[in-house]
């Protein structure tokens, strides 16, 4: 198979993923933080040698301001119930994932939140402007992705950032389609939440992510339990980050989640970032010799094509795409405020999404698909 839907998850895993998940499950016995005998120690060893090198990646000076969650959905979870619990504003762009925008909308039904929406373009790529305007109404949050899981679009988010807390605003970095493809060595200093999943950019196991907490600000828990920690006390842990980390950790995935960090500190983030980048560059480039398609995407796209086709429908590309073996993702991509921006909502776009182990190849195949449908048109 041919697979062009990193963007849903990765694949291939990085090398040694695999085997970290199998040794992990045959030779890891315990639980972390339960006891004191060898398998909890090792256990305890992985969780902190990987929060480690995720404080690493994004240039945070303490680890353990570093949460383990299933996913980016459970950490902008935890996020918005703890922020907006007690009602206010929250601004967002119009771009913004399903699980951002449903969380949201929750609260907007239960707690009467108000949701601003700052504008768009047509490739999802954010208006500086509008968004000045918008934080100047004094949001209690911003939430922002790093990376548009629809166009690539790369949002401004230093600059975001900075005019966020210059309206004393917390800000949130969903970095969900950036991190382990673009540098974040930076982000832990300019932001107040950062949180991604492990299953895409980091080339880990499904299951996995990370929420980061500035040092110096408390947030509520979204589950609650036991922690191995305090265990003659009835109520929870307020020390991070065993306040945010009830039950047992997901620790196999974790393991796998490690190894999947040492091959991007291997490999360098600077030469991940250049590959997609030549990767991006080399599927606009021909999508645009083929007559009858629209892109969706600016030039500076990061690791993401999407285009619709003027005769033929999304469903029946993708179909014929998957009947070559060729894996892509077609719809609205849990996004429909994108689809919205870019004009291609409700039938959504095809989208084809690249890792650092994509080749030329392979996108080249893609082509023939879609010059096919040229030939037959």
């Amino acid at each position: 198979m041919i697979y062009l839907d990193n963007a849903s998850t990765s694949f291939p895993k990085a090398p040694g993923v695999a085997e970290a998940v199998k040794r992990h499950i045959e030779n890891c016995a315990g639980n972390s933080s339960r006891s004191s005998h060898s398998g909890t120690l090792d256990n305890d060893r992985i969780l902190f040698e990987t929060r480690e090198k995720l404080s690493n990646l994004i240039g945070a000076t303490d680890s353990s301001r570093i949460v383990f969650t299933s996913g980016a959905t459970m950490a902008l979870n935890t996020v918005i119930r703890s922020v907006m619990e007690n009602g206010g504003k929250v601004l967002v762009s119009q771009c913004e994932h399903n699980s951002v925008m449903r969380p949201l909308n929750f609260l907007n039904r239960k707690k009467n939140i108000e949701i601003i929406r700052f504008k768009c373009d047509q490739y999802c790529r954010p208006s500086l402007d509008d968004f000045r305007c918008a934080v100047s109404m004094h949001p209690a949050l911003v939430i922002v992705t790093a990376v548009s899981n629809v166009t690539g679009a790369v949002f401004p988010w230093h600059e975001m950032s900075e005019l966020t807390h210059s309206n004393r605003s917390l800000f949130c970095l969903d970095a969900s389609q950036a991190v382990g493809t673009l540098d974040l060595k930076d982000a832990a200093s300019n932001v107040d939440f950062i949180l991604a999943s492990g299953h895409k950019g980091l080339l880990g196991p499904a299951g996995t992510g990370f929420l980061y907490v500035r040092e110096g600000l408390e947030i509520e828990p979204l589950i609650l339990g036991g922690t191995g920690s305090k265990s003659s006390e009835e109520s929870q842990p307020e020390f991070m980050p065993d306040k945010m980390e009830s039950g047992t950790q997901n620790l196999s995935g974790i393991a796998g989640l490690s190894a999947a960090l040492d091959f991007i500190m291997k490999i360098n983030i600077s030469e991940i970032e250049k590959r997609i980048k030549i990767l991006t560059g080399f599927a606009l480039d021909g999508l645009h010799g083929i007559n009858e398609l629209e892109i969706k995407n600016f030039d500076s796209a990061h690791g993401i094509v999407s285009f619709i086709h003027r005769k033929i429908p999304v469903d029946e590309i993708v179909l014929a795409f998957d009947s070559a073996g060729i894996a892509v993702r077609g719809g609205l991509h849990c996004a429909p405020g994108a689809h919205k921006c870019i004009g291609t909502f409700p039938e959504g776009t095809v989208r084809m999404s690249f890792s650092y182990f994509t080749n030329e190849d392979e996108i080249g195949a893609a082509f023939e698909i879609l010059k096919r449908f040229e030939r037959e048109n």
